[in-house]
Parts: structure tokens; sequence; C-alpha cells
């Protein structure tokens, strides 16, 4: 039985594939590139112009192949297939698949730059032999060998690559594959975020979210894009086609000199938010009242960054540090916008490292407001956190 249903499952995948007309495009380049550009929302003379425009390529190829593989396990009356990694979180192969075709069409315009993303070729080689093929097929590689490269470069390191990083700026692609994978695996929510970070700052980065719906149109799919000093835009309606349709994202400016309700985005996983300390941390703003969306991954920053929340707040949890590739996209995006991302003591975030820094035990984001950020950062000083039961 588990045979027949794996057979249905690939067999289901490659139907899918072959029906998309835009599938036929995720190795053709010169198309992509050509319809991207002739519609990207920055001037050619900015800096970092070339990495935006070939991040947004790669993601959206990117988004093309999860949403695929989401869209197939859902045609088969399953979820997405997945296994526990040693950290009990659970990785697919849409993971695999993006991974690879985002590091690979980066590697090859800047092989020596320095890629830090969540998955490791390891845990792709733990897999058995047909989710491997099963991932290098989603990804458009010809060979599994190929895809175990691709995603193997986040482990690079070699003293050429050292060398040359040490004389220039030091440049760090920062990608979370899928974040929010449990979203993923039922259907919902998820996000293909990457950043471009020098010396520890990020300077542009692309959010794909293929299931978030901001224009209301029934046709989801949200591509948001921010490039330091010239602003943060979406597409609406498609994060996979040419329409390029940008416009500028603005976070929400609350009043807050008199009686204010907030908005709060929080996750929907349980181990993500704490409805009793989000209470009393509102309460000690000075909000009268507030509502929660809930969804999952960093399409939380989109939805912040697009003015449709007041503020997103991490709280800390005990033994956990968070990783760059979960907070690096989101900032750039939300600051872009006009918003503020710190820790929750209002401290800038560093990434440096793999691992933000062990003072940092939890995150606050806010629109574009200084005051209401400060009033919650006092909050957040003043409150005892709630334990988890």
């Amino acid at each position: 039985m588990r045979q027949v249903k794996q057979w249905r499952f690939a067999a289901v995948f490659v139907l899918l594939k072959r029906r998309r007309v835009l599938a036929l495009m995720i190795n053709d380049r010169s198309v992509w590139s050509e319809a991207w550009r002739r519609g990207m929302p920055y001037s050619e003379s900015c800096m970092y112009y070339e990495e935006i425009c070939v991040a947004v390529e790669a993601v959206s190829k990117a988004c093309l192949a999860a949403k695929r593989v989401q869209e197939a396990a859902l045609s088969a009356g399953e979820q997405v297939k997945s296994q526990a990694k040693g950290d009990a979180s659970p990785v697919t192969i849409g993971d695999f698949a993006v991974q690879g075709i985002v590091l690979a069409a980066l590697a090859a315009i800047w092989p020596y730059d320095n890629f830090v993303a969540e998955e490791s070729a390891a845990e792709l080689l733990q897999c058995n032999e047909a989710t491997r093929a099963l991932a290098a097929d989603a990804a458009g590689f010809s060979c599994v060998q190929d895809l175990v490269n691709a995603v193997d470069l986040s482990n690079c390191s070699s003293e050429n690559t050292r060398e040359n990083l040490s004389r220039s700026q030091k440049r760090r692609w920062i990608l979370d594959p899928i974040d929010g994978t449990r979203g993923f695996l039922r259907g919902a929510q998820f996000c293909c975020a990457l950043a471009l970070a020098i010396d520890g700052e990020p300077v542009l980065s692309v959010l794909g979210c293929p299931n978030l719906d901001l224009a209301k149109t029934q046709i989801p799919g949200a591509l948001a894009i921010a490039l330091k000093g010239h602003g943060a835009y979406v597409a609406d309606e498609s994060a996979l086609s040419f329409s390029n349709h940008w416009r500028p994202l603005s976070a929400r400016k609350k009043d807050i000199k008199t009686h204010f309700n907030l908005t709060l985005v929080e996750g929907v996983e349980s181990s993500h938010t704490n409805s009793a300390w989000a209470q009393a941390v509102m309460n000690l703003s000075g909000a009268y009242s507030f509502d929660s969306v809930r969804l999952d991954s960093q399409a939380k920053a989109v939805m912040l960054a697009d003015g449709r929340a007041d503020c997103f707040m991490r709280l800390p949890t005990a033994g956990y540090r968070e990783k760059v590739w979960d907070v690096a996209p989101a900032v750039i995006l939300v600051q872009e916008a006009g918003g503020l991302f710190t820790d929750r003591y209002g401290r800038q975030l560093q990434f440096n490292e793999d691992i933000l820094s062990s003072e940092v035990d939890g995150l606050l984001a806010t629109g574009a407001c200084p005051e209401l950020h400060s009033k919650l950062v006092d909050a957040l000083t003043q409150t005892q956190y709630l334990q988890r039961t």
C-alpha cells in the first residue's frame, strides 16, 4: 500500500508539472531575466541592482517549484511528504528543491560569495532514493547529484572563498527555502525568503509568498522586495507571473495620542504564540484593545510592511536562539517600508553569524510609529514572561 501511495503522489506530481506552461520556463533564464528586469521598480543605477534582479528571478522560480510540490500533494489527497530533522523540525522535498534552485542561480554569478541556508546536503542524502529523485525533479535538475551539490553550497567555505571575502566586503546570502514548513505541509501559508547581508547588515531581500492573496482576487501569490535606501515593493496576484505590477509598500502610521487599538500579526503554531503574554504586553502599552491576525512564515512581515498590521512580537523560548534565515529577510523589508524591526530591547540586529546573538531573546517589529515601538519595548521590559504550560 505504501508503494502505491508513493507512486500515486509521483504520478500526480509529474502530471501537474506537465500541465503548467510556466513550468517549461523554469530553466529558460533568458525568458525570465528579460521579463523581470523590464518591470523592476528600481533604477539600474542603484547599488545592488544586479543582485536584486537575480534574487527576484531565483525566488520566483523557487516559488513555482514549491507551489507545484504543494499542489501535487493536495491533489492526491495527501499532505506533503516530510521527515524530521535533528531538531525535530520537518523538512520536505520542497525545501531541498527551493534551496537548490536559489543557491545554484546565485553561485553561477557570484561563486565566491558566502551562502547561508537552512537545509544541508547531509539531510538530503538521508532521504530515500525516491524522495531524492522527486526533489531533484521538482528543482529541474537532471540528476540527484546536481541537487546535492547545489544544496551543499551553503556549507562551502574553501580557503579560496575565505581569501576573496577577506579582500572585499563580506557578502552573505541568507536563505530560508521554505519558511513556515508546517504551513506548507498543511497547504497554507509559506514563504521563500532570501536576503543579502554586507558586513552583517541586510541590503536587500526577496520574500515570495505563493499563497498570500493581498489583492483579494482569488489568485493568490505575492512577491515582496526591498533594496536598502530605495524602498520596498510588492507584486500582487501572482509571484510567478511576468506582470510586474509593483506597488510601494508602506507600513501603517498609528496615532497613539488618544485611545487606540492594535492589530497584532502572529504565528499559527502554538509554539510561536502566547496569548496571555501578548495580552499583558498590549495592556501595558496603553492599547484599549487588539486584534490578532494569524499566519505562518515571514509572510507576517509582508502584512506588516503593507500596513495590514501594527506589530509583530516573537517571545523568547528557553534554550532557543533565532536563526538568521528566519529574521534577516523580514527585517529589511519592514524597515524599507518605513517600519521598525529590533530585538525586544529596541536594539538593532546583526547577521554576521548563522545564529543571532545569545542576547537576542525576543523580537519586535512595528509599523511607521517610533512612539508605538518605544511603548512596546517598555511594556516588554516590564512584563514578566508567562511560561508556556
